[in-house]
């Protein structure tokens, strides 16, 4: 090789070789924020030992539902996941065994949907001592076809009250043999069987979304109101890759050279689903409400936020009836965007976004073939300017945990209580990628 050449080639794989090196967070520092104040809720929290793989989780009436589906660790390290489970599992190599051997597992494999009353877990941070009996319950499911969708495997959840619809919707992001899908189902309330003093939930099937050409690789979900069709809601929901998740070559050319071919795509009964944000690398989570405010716009709009993975920033759109997408400022944040979701104040203001995050992706990647190589815990927040309607460039850091001890590679933070003079503020955490979930106090 002529001399000539040496230099710029060098150059470029020492470029290339830094890159990725601040990327995968190896020259991330990382200290701990909050990390001593912390209740571990083990998988035993759950009916079934079923607090485990918290893919998502929100709040809806004093209520947290959660997206637990334990066959993810078919995923992990075998000895791991029978170490902490008591079972043994096979290990699978590839994801694309993980799809097709879904008819392998047997029911007590399924996922669920799982609820908890907030009081009931706050009850368990201020009684350390031990947990008595499952604190999160599942959610029956009726009016699903099992004949024809087996599989229950849900990711990320959205519930939302539709005031056009007067009802409660729960949206969810299935995986399975059919491919993604989101699957809608309206939230009811009824008497519990086993106490009739108390309310139980049921989500009773609406509608499954089920579009190989638009939801290809489907991540998190969103519900609003269509702007339309009064008394319709739509769902927002990302693509993480453009590959299926049958096509474990085309996820790995995504995944590391970092191509935009993630997308946002919009579904509604009415009009099925297509397209509605595309040249993304790897959306993650996000999030949307209706701005009605005539004082900032006359006419309301729908405001959407979406997590860039590997973007390193949150998204933001402005979207208008008959108009494209409108890209506003978004904020940088940190690397390993993950859910994204609301705090709100007793009004139902909308204060700041809370975002679990990925900060040393290395480890994270580690995590996934041994439970054993925890990932760090992040958790950012981003203030919300309810006068112009924006998000405030400010990013703070609530909780960080650079070596956990039970829960790694947290990705979805809950507000439980917010800060008062007798009370500190509470943090409920949970991981895709290990069982339980954290339940914190902060300074």
């Amino acid at each position: 090789m002529k001399s000539y050449y040496k230099w710029p080639l060098a150059i470029g794989v020492i470029s290339i070789v830094v890159f990725y090196a601040v990327q995968l967070g190896f020259v991330t520092h990382l200290e701990g924020v909050n990390k001593d104040r912390c209740v571990y809720l083990d998988e035993n929290a759950a009916v079934d030992g079923l607090l485990s793989c918290v893919e998502d989780a929100t709040l809806f009436e004093g209520y947290v539902f959660a997206s637990a589906d334990p066959q993810r660790m078919h995923m992990m390290d075998a000895g791991v996941a029978k170490k902490r489970r008591g079972k043994d599992y096979p290990h699978y190599d590839k994801l694309k065994d993980w799809v097709f051997r879904l008819s392998d597992m047997s029911p007590d494999e399924q996922g669920a949907i799982l609820v908890a009353s907030v009081r009931d877990v706050l009850n368990a941070y201020d009684d350390k001592a031990s947990i008595r009996g499952p604190i999160f319950h599942r959610v029956p499911v009726t009016g699903w076809n099992w004949k024809e969708n087996p599989d229950f495997h849900p990711h990320g959840i959205n519930v939302y009250r539709s005031p056009s619809a007067k009802k409660d919707y729960i949206a969810v992001v299935m995986h399975g043999r059919r491919g993604d899908s989101v699957d809608l189902f309206e939230l009811q309330r009824k008497a519990d069987p086993e106490n009739p003093q108390k309310l139980a939930w049921e989500m009773q099937f609406v509608h499954s979304f089920v579009n190989k050409n638009v939801i290809l690789n489907a991540n998190d979900v969103a519900l609003v109101d269509s702007l339309e069709n009064p008394g319709e809601v739509e769902v927002y929901g990302t693509n993480y890759f453009a590959s299926s998740n049958d096509n474990p070559m085309g996820i790995t050319v995504e995944q590391f050279t970092l191509r935009p071919w993630g997308s946002v795509f919009r579904c509604s009964i009415s009009r099925g689903c297509d397209f509605l944000i595309k040249g993304l690398i790897q959306p993650n989570g996000i999030q949307a409400h209706i701005v009605l405010d005539e004082s900032y716009s006359p006419k309301p709009f729908i405001q959407l936020f979406v997590a860039g993975f590997l973007e390193n920033r949150v998204l933001v759109y402005h979207l208008s009836p008959q108009a494209e997408p409108d890209p506003r400022p978004g904020i940088y944040v940190d690397r390993g965007l993950d859910n994204i979701e609301f705090v709100r104040d007793s009004a139902g203001t909308l204060k700041s976004l809370l975002l679990g995050a990925h900060r040393k992706l290395y480890r994270t990647l580690m995590m996934l073939s041994n439970l054993e190589n925890r990932a760090p815990n992040a958790v950012f927040e981003l203030r919300y300017n309810n006068e112009r309607k924006e998000l405030e460039e400010r990013v703070s850091v609530v909780y960080q945990d650079p070596d956990p001890e039970h829960v790694g590679a947290v990705s979805v933070a809950l507000e439980l209580e917010p800060a008062s003079n007798s009370r500190s503020r509470k943090l409920l955490m949970g991981s895709p990628f290990d069982t339980g979930m954290l339940l914190c106090s902060l300074n």
